[in-house]
């Protein structure tokens, strides 16, 4: 009993130094990124410079797990060629999603949003709805306003989601998501639009400026424009926001 108790102290007191050295995304390397932040004022030169550091960290238990596996340790090496492949893969991404995030944070909803949408009352039937909006136009998803007030977002997946025998019986208001689940500013951050889409759990969010209806977003917007910005090496290179 006393030898397992001195056997897991001793694992865990070389997870506890494995845990602190200086690499992303390990305690040492966050620890190691603030003060290189609180030194430099740069904090996208600390990050860097930590995820760095997890990535050598990283080829070096790859190293070490393939000598080990070489002098017979087969299990044990794997497990740290595994373990180093990971840390410089998750140290790799940290610093792509450190970028991406400053990148994303400079560019407001205003840039990417789809202005003047196409509207859908709140009476009409959800059988109304296909067959003069969905089977008809291009959009998946629409506002839906009463006399330029905003109550919600109705979509494909909405009616994927409501009964076929149900569509006759059931309005668009009783179907839709809430606008107040939905709503961004102009004003906002590509990443506020993104938490914004995430807590909702929907693919589209509503721009509303001072309660008036100006443009809705979708995920395949982003995606589009980021894919443009990175053509045009915008996204990981700072591009300027408009003001």
């Amino acid at each position: 009993m006393i030898v397992v108790a001195e056997y897991l102290a001793l694992l865990n007191l070389i997870l506890a130094v494995f845990n602190m050295l200086p690499g992303f995304p390990l305690d040492g390397g966050r620890l190691f990124r603030a003060l290189v932040w609180r030194q430099t004022g740069d904090l996208t030169m600390a990050t860097r410079w930590a995820a760095q550091g997890g990535k050598v960290l990283g080829y070096v238990l790859i190293v070490l797990g393939a000598i080990q596996a070489l002098m017979g340790a087969v299990v044990g090496g794997l497990w740290l060629v595994f373990i180093g492949w990971f840390l410089r893969t998750t140290a790799a991404m940290s610093f792509e999603q450190h970028m991406l995030s400053g990148a994303l944070g400079g560019i407001r909803a205003q840039q990417v949003m789809t202005s003047d949408p196409r509207t859908v009352p709140p009476e009409i039937s959800m059988a109304d709805f296909v067959e003069r909006r969905l089977l008809r136009e291009p959009h998946q998803g629409f506002p839906v306003v009463d006399a330029g007030r905003v109550l919600g977002l109705i979509t494909l997946d909405h009616a994927r989601g409501t009964p076929r025998e149900k569509w006759a019986d059931t309005t668009v208001a009783e179907a839709m998501t809430p606008a107040a689940r939905l709503i961004v500013t102009p004003a906002s951050t590509l990443t506020e639009v993104l938490e914004t889409m995430s807590g909702a759990g929907s693919n589209r969010i509503l721009v509303l400026d001072d309660g008036r209806l100006v443009g809705v977003i979708s995920a395949s917007d982003v995606s589009r424009w980021i894919q443009k910005a990175q053509l045009i090496g915008g996204v990981g290179r700072g591009m300027a926001p408009v003001a």
